[in-house]
């Protein structure tokens, strides 16, 4: 099956199979690839009424959730701010897009492909 890039921007790439979060590891800044079929849920800052103290612009802040690079983080809407919980990590993963449309694009892919 053909991958398609259904989604890209500084960092995330959502394809039809997966979840690349750039900048994750810390301190180099490697991506982080999570098959599409691994994702238990893909939610925003917002819809988990995640507070200031819970999110970091790089590393774990006071949750469970590693957030990928982006020192601006805390300066934006929380609706562009994604976490996704990941079968078999106990850590979520926490990500920026530069667009509403990423967090979107991500949820219809995922469910795609758990269908």
């Amino acid at each position: 099956m053909t991958e398609l890039t259904l989604y890209s921007d500084k960092y995330i790439i959502v394809t039809s199979n997966n979840l690349t979060i750039k900048d994750y590891y810390f301190p180099f800044g490697i991506s982080f690839t999570i098959p599409l079929t691994e994702i238990i849920s893909v939610d925003t800052a917002e819809e988990l009424s995640l507070g200031f103290w819970a999110i970091k612009g790089w590393g774990m802040a006071f949750s469970n959730i590693w957030f990928a690079f982006d020192l601006k983080r805390h300066f934006i809407s929380k609706s562009k701010i994604g976490v996704v919980k990941v079968q078999n990590h106990g850590i979520r993963k926490g990500f920026s897009v530069e667009d509403d449309m990423g967090i979107d694009t991500l949820k219809t892919a995922w469910r795609d492909a758990n269908n």
